[in-house]
């Protein structure tokens, strides 16, 4: 009885004391401060959301590139990560994870890749191929849909194995992408790893400016009989193009003729274009992106190479 007494005694002087202020004009100043505090919890809780926004977005970018190159455990796809890790599954997300990030992870993949040049050479039919190129587009047997575009070439470099090496490494550079190019330093030794990246700009039939980032990264394996050049170009696109990306992977192999005239290269592309919420007319425009694209690259390497003379291509040679 004596709380309910005590607590209806403060309920009174509480009251009191409210309409003393209000006739003093204090009970305003009350609202002011009172309104005050609102508006900077809201401000406070909009900030908060804002930061978890952006938090998660960063988690989920950086999720995204660790499933692209296959740095996270996936029991259910193992066996497919083991037999195709030059494969990709990105989704449309935002940027976030810094150049040097990326490209430490495509030359995590491309280790992964070098283990399986035998299989892909083999698979790919270069050791029978008659013609200098030959371009596929091959699609999933479950689902009908593109799985990637292919890219075949032999030619003969008439050097000694130690000038082709210079002559072919020399053509990794592609000077041609000079826009917002940056080359990457530490990643290995400077004669066997290079990795840059660059932005290409075109202007598509309709006559929108398109672009694109691109990160390449190659590195070559000296073995006893032959050398391996692997590389991978990771494409992300902006603009139009933003939510669409492309993995690509190369495979190069060069060995000595039997008669020692000269140094058989073979090479095996793939190409996989990944296309986001866009309209089909988008998509077929970066496919057509992507094509133009390795066509010039493809030419840049020749260039080089051909400003050496007595390149020649050819089919089938006998090798050591």
């Amino acid at each position: 009885m004596s709380d309910e007494l005590s607590l209806q005694l403060k309920n009174l002087k509480l009251g009191r004391e409210v309409k003393r202020l209000a006739s003093n004009g204090q009970f305003s100043i009350w609202k002011e401060v009172a309104l005050a505090q609102r508006e900077e919890r809201l401000r406070s809780e909009a900030e908060q959301r804002k930061l978890t926004t952006t938090a998660n977005t960063q988690a989920a970018y950086i999720d995204h590139l660790r499933g692209l190159f296959h740095l996270r455990p996936k029991p259910a796809n193992l066996k497919n990560d083991m037999e195709h890790p030059e494969i990709s599954n990105p989704m449309d997300t935002r940027s976030g994870m810094s150049g040097q990030h990326i490209i430490t992870l495509l030359l995590q993949k491309i280790d992964v890749c070098y283990a399986r040049i035998d299989d892909v050479m083999s698979d790919c039919g270069l050791a029978t191929m008659v013609t200098e190129e030959e371009n596929s587009t091959h699609w999933r047997d479950d689902s009908g849909e593109l799985e990637y575009h292919q890219k075949l070439q032999k030619y003969v470099l008439p050097f000694d194995m130690e000038k082709a090496l210079r002559v072919v490494w020399k053509s990794y550079e592609f000077p041609q992408h000079q826009h917002d190019r940056q080359v990457y330093d530490g990643f290995g030794h400077p004669e066997n790893t290079f990795a840059m990246r660059y932005r290409l700009i075109r202007t598509l039939r309709t006559g929108t400016s398109v672009s694109v980032i691109q990160r390449f990264a190659v590195r070559r394996f000296f073995e006893k009989d032959r050398v391996i050049c692997v590389w991978k170009v990771y494409t992300e696109g902006e603009g139009v193009f933003r939510g669409i990306y492309s993995n690509l992977t190369g495979w190069g192999r060069m060995r000595s003729l039997s008669d020692n005239s000269g140094i058989l290269c073979e090479v095996c592309i793939r190409q996989f274009p990944v296309v986001g919420n866009v309209t089909s007319s988008v998509g077929n425009e970066f496919h057509q992106f992507l094509h133009l694209t390795l066509d010039e690259d493809k030419h840049s390497v020749m260039t080089t190479i051909q400003d050496r003379p007595n390149v020649v291509q050819r089919g089938p040679s006998t090798v050591h």
